[in-house]
């Protein structure tokens, strides 16, 4: 005798009476609990719910494994796809820095036949210490610039008030032409100008002396004697000074007249 199998029975006869079960539905009862089969049968009965339980529990396991493997390859597909979004990125970067270092024609193209950008810009890039003097050299370039720029306004200021003052507003010219773009013109006018009146200032009485022939040296009008350079003094009556009254002399054949001589009636002597 099973006890284990009588206790089961039990059970199941004790339930079906609870849901006033007939004697049919009792015997269905303990059939359907397994109960009825023999001990054969509920062995195999058991073994094959053991055996199916195994295989569920192994299918299981095999769609987690399943499960798994499809999110890792999600995963694997994400990263390589986060992989290459960083190359492309990094590519563009060494790209933007390389042809920023020399233009697409002197590096060239990835793929052109010995072309290769990044390397031939890294060997173009400038030592940090030849970068340092060329910056100071660019300070000081610019230094100069600034300081020329200033010198510049100061000039075309200079150079307006200069023609303000050769063409007043309101007012003629004071040269005999107009003004251009520049104010040579102008300057050259002016100096020859000054130089003729200059030539014009001094007196126009010559003398003649043994090297030749001498100006005067005094200006247009002086008093006294002419005097040339090196301080030779002569008289020239057809230059007549009408600043300077020269007195009247007497009568050659006045009583009170006396031979006398002066400066300018002496003999002219060689020096």
């Amino acid at each position: 005798m099973n006890a284990k199998r009588i206790n089961a029975a039990a059970g199941v006869v004790l339930a079906a009476q609870k849901s006033r079960q007939t004697a049919a539905g009792i015997a269905a009862a303990l059939e359907a609990a397994g109960l009825l089969q023999s001990p054969e049968s509920a062995a195999e009965r058991a073994q094959l719910q053991d055996d199916i339980t195994g295989a569920c529990l192994a299918r299981y396991e095999e769609e987690q494994d399943a499960k798994r493997a499809r999110f890792a390859a999600k995963l694997a597909r994400k990263r390589a796809f986060d992989l290459r979004a960083e190359r492309d990125a990094f590519a563009d970067w060494a790209d933007t820095l390389a042809y920023a270092v020399a233009p697409v024609e002197v590096l060239g193209r990835h793929g052109e036949e010995g072309k290769y950008p990044w390397g031939d810009a890294l060997e173009l890039i400038t030592p940090v210490a030849e970068v340092a003097a060329l910056r100071a050299r660019v300070a000081e370039l610019e230094g100069q610039r600034d300081r020329r720029r200033v010198r510049l306004v100061a000039l075309q200021n200079d150079a307006l008030n200069m023609r303000g003052s050769l063409a007043p507003n309101g007012e003629g010219r004071k040269v005999p032409f107009e003004l251009g773009e520049t104010l040579t013109p102008a300057v050259d006018w002016l100096i020859n100008r000054v130089a003729e009146l200059e030539g014009q200032a001094n007196c126009p009485s010559q003398m003649t002396v043994s090297s030749g022939t001498s100006r005067c040296a005094l200006p247009v009008r002086h008093g006294g004697d002419h005097r040339n350079a090196e301080k030779n003094h002569h008289w020239s009556d057809e230059y007549d000074d009408a600043v300077r009254v020269r007195p009247v002399e007497d009568p050659h054949d006045s009583p009170l007249h006396h031979s006398y001589a002066l400066g300018r009636d002496l003999p002219e002597v060689s020096a």
